[in-house]
């Protein structure tokens, strides 16, 4: 449903966006605006299946084939990141053109944040007799379990870098409050893409009884580790996304001030990520971001 509301969006704007422009040479609007920003970007995809993870981690067993009863704890399906970045907004508008309710502009931004990533782990305890202990008092026999937990989990990580091109219409922004929306296009790269498959194994000593209390450190072994880790190839996405958002000028009287404006934006999003090892992922995501802009 969002898919389909996004591209109709894109579609009838483009459309809008092209029809307005007019057929003789006109000089463009100076106005320009250059803005730093800080977002949150909230991920929501599919779990990756037990296939996936094997090709995601190369060189390790996947933990459901080394055991099919392990239990899964918990996989992520959603991840959110910040994504600090900087942006250059420039006016589409005719210096002759009648006064209009909105604006057009063209905003040019670049991003750097966390990529795709994704998350497992599997925990099984496996308990067996040690040993009893035989009270001095009351000859009560009381069983010693040894207990084995071994913990598996899988990681697939990278950060990534956007150039996203958006399209607004704006509210007069000679006022003290403005409002805007519009559609934008995104393209980014990864960098610094791994995956990670880790197995740690814990041994304690445990009694079965609950009127027991008892504890180990002799016969408590240290954890056995193993580790890999890969550096995968960089991956690629794209984007469509529509914003909503507000902004405020600082003053309306100093000319100084005037030309600082602070903003803020909710953005709702589709995403197509391509990535070598796994695939083609699709996902939604939202964005939040607070900004200030200086207007020249």
């Amino acid at each position: 449903m969002i898919k389909n509301i996004l591209l109709l969006s894109l579609f009838f704007l483009g459309i809008n966006f092209l029809s307005a422009q007019e057929e003789q040479e006109l000089k463009l609007n100076r106005e320009i605006d250059f803005g730093m920003f800080f977002g949150f970007d909230w991920q929501f995809y599919d779990a990756l299946n037990a296939e996936q993870w094997n090709k995601a981690t190369p060189g390790s067993i996947n933990a459901d084939e080394i055991d099919p009863t392990l239990e899964s704890n918990y996989q992520y399906n959603s991840s959110v990141t910040a994504m600090p970045g900087f942006s250059f907004s420039f006016n589409l508008d005719k210096n002759d053109k009648k006064p209009s309710y909105f604006s057009r502009f063209i905003r040019i931004s670049y991003q750097s944040g966390k990529g795709f990533s994704a998350d497992k782990e599997w925990t099984k305890n496996t308990s067996y007799a040690y040993d009893t202990l035989t009270s001095g008092l009351t000859g009560q026999t009381y069983f010693i379990d040894s207990v084995v937990t071994e913990n598996y989990s899988k990681r697939y990580n990278s950060s990534q870098r956007q150039l996203n091109l958006t399209f607004i219409y704006q509210t007069d922004r000679t006022k003290r409050f403005s409002y805007y929306t519009g559609f934008g296009l995104g393209l980014g790269i990864s960098k610094r893409t791994y995956s990670e498959a880790l197995h740690t194994v814990n041994y304690n000593l445990n009694s079965t009884d609950a009127n027991v209390s008892f504890t180990s450190n002799t016969h408590s072994s240290p954890s056995e580790i193993s580790n890999s880790k890969n550096q995968l190839k960089n991956n690629s996405s794209f984007q469509i996304y529509l914003p909503v958002g507000m902004e405020l000028k600082l003053s309306k009287k100093s000319t100084f001030l005037s030309k600082f404006v602070i903003n803020a934006e909710l953005g709702f999003a589709y995403n197509w990520y391509f990535i070598k090892e796994l695939g083609t992922f699709k996902n939604q995501s939202t964005r939040l971001m607070f900004g200030v802009k200086y207007r020249f």
